[in-house]
């Protein structure tokens, strides 16, 4: 895929999907809006630690899936980043689109 719009369609796509995967296994108060402003990391966040952790892994698990390509997306460092990926929807997204090649 070379086309950026589409292939960000389509991660977009891909990360609503795991969100609706997370839904079905959560409780209501768990749940995650399919927004780009939905918030993954810090207070306004409906997951914990682990939560957050295991949605990072299906990210890159369906990344390879779809792309076969590893990327990581799992860093210790970007969660120190003031304005990290893991903020909301979109800058994970366009985190992700900066690592596939």
């Amino acid at each position: 895929m070379n086309d950026k719009s589409n292939t960000k369609e389509f991660i977009l796509k891909l990360i609503y999907s795991i969100i609706d995967e997370h839904n079905l296994l959560n409780p209501e108060d768990l749940k995650l809006e399919k927004s780009l402003k939905t918030s993954l990391f810090g207070n306004e966040s409906n997951l914990d630690s682990l939560g957050l952790v295991n949605f990072l892994v299906e990210v890159e698990n369906t990344i390879k899936i779809n792309f076969d390509q590893d990327i990581c997306v799992i860093n210790e460092e970007l969660f120190l980043e003031e304005n990290g990926p893991y903020d909301n929807v979109e800058t994970l997204l366009d985190y992700i689109l900066k690592q596939i090649k």
